[in-house]
Formats: C-alpha cells, sequence, structure tokens
C-alpha cells in the first residue's frame, strides 16, 4: 500500500515537471507502449527492407540518432557499446541505429559504424529510412530542428521491439547496464516486477494504463494523494476566514 502511494506523490512531481517552459509535454518512456511499430522501410547497405524483416527474426532495439550530430548522439551510441558489452543476458536482439535527418546517406551511416567499429558486427545494424514521419510518429520520437546552429534539438531514445512487432519498453536519456539489461530481458517477453502489467492494476495505482488509448488515466491513488492536500488547501482558507472574522469582532 505504502510503496503504491509512494509512486503515486513521484509520478505526479514527475508529471509536473515533464512539461517545459513552452507548455508542450516532454517525451514520455510509456507514449507508444505495447502498440505495434510502424513497418516503415529502412534501407541497409543500399539494399530495402521492411522493419518485420529484422524484428521478426529477432527482438531489436532502435536508436534514434544523425550522424550530424555535435550532441548527445555520439556518448549515446558510445555509452550503449561499452554497457552491452558488459550485459551477459543469453538473449537474443539486434542494434538497430536508425537516422532520423533526411539529409544522411547510407554512406553516412556506414561512416558512423566505423566510427564505433561496429561495421563487422552483426548485431549491430545501421540504416536510413525515407519514412522517418511515420517512424517518429511510432515511436513518440520528437526532434525539433534549430536552423541557427543546423542542430536537432532531441531526447537520447531506445525503443524496445518484440519478435511481434510490439514496443515493450521505452528508454530515455543516458541508461545504466542494469535499465538496458531490463530493456533486453522484456523485449525477449522476460518479467519485470517494477512494471505493471495492462489490466492488473492495483487498486491504489496512482494512474492506470489503458493499451487501447496508450495512455495512462488517473487511478484511486491518485485522489489519495489529491484529497489531503486539497482538504489541507480549504482548512487553511477557513481558518484565515475565521481569524479575520475574529479581528474584525475586536476592532
Amino acid at each position: 500500500m505504502y510503496k503504491n502511494i509512494f509512486l503515486c506523490f513521484f509520478l505526479i512531481l514527475t508529471r509536473s515537471l515533464s512539461w517545459g517552459l513552452d507548455g508542450k509535454e516532454a517525451l514520455s518512456e510509456e507514449e507508444n507502449i505495447y502498440q505495434k511499430i510502424a513497418n516503415v522501410a529502412i534501407t541497409v547497405k543500399g539494399k530495402e527492407y521492411p522493419l518485420s524483416a529484422f524484428y521478426s527474426k529477432s527482438p531489436i532495439i532502435i536508436a534514434q540518432v544523425f550522424t550530424r550530430c555535435t550532441g548527445i548522439c555520439m556518448p549515446f551510441l558510445l555509452q550503449l557499446k561499452t554497457n552491452l558489452q558488459f550485459i551477459q543476458t543469453g538473449k537474443s536482439y539486434k542494434i538497430l541505429v536508425l537516422s532520423f535527418d533526411p539529409r544522411d546517406s547510407e554512406s553516412d551511416m556506414q561512416q558512423l559504424a566505423e566510427t564505433f567499429s561496429l561495421q563487422n558486427d552483426s548485431n549491430w545494424i545501421f540504416a536510413t529510412t525515407d519514412e522517418i514521419e511515420t517512424l517518429n510518429n511510432s515511436t513518440g520520437f520528437r526532434a525539433l530542428w534549430d536552423s541557427s546552429s543546423l542542430q536537432y534539438s532531441h531526447e537520447a531514445l531506445l525503443t524496445g521491439i518484440n519478435s511481434e512487432g510490439i514496443i515493450k519498453k521505452k528508454l530515455i536519456g543516458m541508461k545504466n547496464r542494469e535499465a538496458i539489461s531490463n530493456l533486453i530481458s522484456e523485449i525477449n517477453h522476460g518479467f519485470i516486477p517494477s512494471y505493471s502489467i495492462p489490466g492488473q492494476n492495483s487498486m491504489l495505482n496512482c494512474f492506470n494504463y489503458d493499451p487501447v488509448s496508450g495512455k495512462n488515466k488517473p487511478g484511486i491513488g491518485f485522489l489519495i494523494m489529491a484529497v489531503p492536500a486539497l482538504a489541507t488547501f480549504l482548512l487553511v482558507l477557513l481558518l484565515g476566514y475565521l481569524s479575520k472574522g475574529l479581528y474584525h469582532r475586536r476592532t
């Protein structure tokens, strides 16, 4: 019970901080979860394949980057490569590094693979797609173009896809080995106890996930957190009103 209430408080806090100064909602790890990834066409080493040709053979982890990035892309890929070298899960998966920049060519992506000495690693796939917007909408990825710096402003995102093409888990930002290991386990149908299963939500959950809409809806736990705060606010107003009335009687 107390664990659920604590999680409610944490979710309320993080959700309140997820809104930027411009009023736009930040990228969410829950967005588009349990939905099927768009089966876009991707180009790998000069040949075009549907995305399903890869995830149907093995779960995949999609890393969306662009080769001209002077920000997070390179540290992001370097940390991912380093972490994976120390993760021994015994589970199958492939890493699909996919450009979201229409300027990137197949040659650019191969040069990127060579930068990290991954050009001959069969577990890593470097690719481009002409259906960038469709893929971004499918994964919930957002990139804003800055014409002054000629750079995209974007988050570091890993999207885990199982062999049925379902988005099972997303990681935003630079994550540690444990988080990446959990992602690999989940796309291989592993159970992660810290994540609730759709349709089996606890009564005291702050938000209940709806797999149809892909959104979280307020639960009883949210009311448990909100009611004391509202009651305290009303009590302060009442005491202020009574104190004001008592002051006027004395004067």
